[in-house]
């Protein structure tokens, strides 16, 4: 089921079995993707047992093909990338 922000905050409340308002959802969840922002954009993890990993990989320069004519060579700059590693649970509950 693909869900957008909305969405995740909807089940959210659901899941707080009326403990929780929207309001104090959508505030949780925008502290949590500020966090995980803050922590891997000063090149830090952040790691949830269980979940999964946030961090950042390092790309080097290399030489690409423009896609729009497949004929042209264009540089690709070196870049900071997000990553997130899944962990166990996680990966065992896409395979259950």
């Amino acid at each position: 089921m693909d869900r957008n922000k909305a969405q995740t905050v909807e089940r959210m409340v659901e899941i707080g079995n009326g403990k929780l308002t929207k309001r104090q959802a959508e505030i949780a969840l925008d502290g949590f993707l500020q966090t995980v922002t803050e922590s891997i954009s000063s090149g830090g993890t952040l790691q949830l047992v269980g979940f999964g990993t946030f961090d950042t990989i390092q790309t080097k320069a290399r030489e690409g093909t423009n896609p729009q004519d497949r004929t042209k060579k264009i540089q690709i700059p070196a870049a900071t990338k997000p990553r997130f590693k899944a962990g166990k649970k996680l990966k065992n509950a896409c395979n259950a």
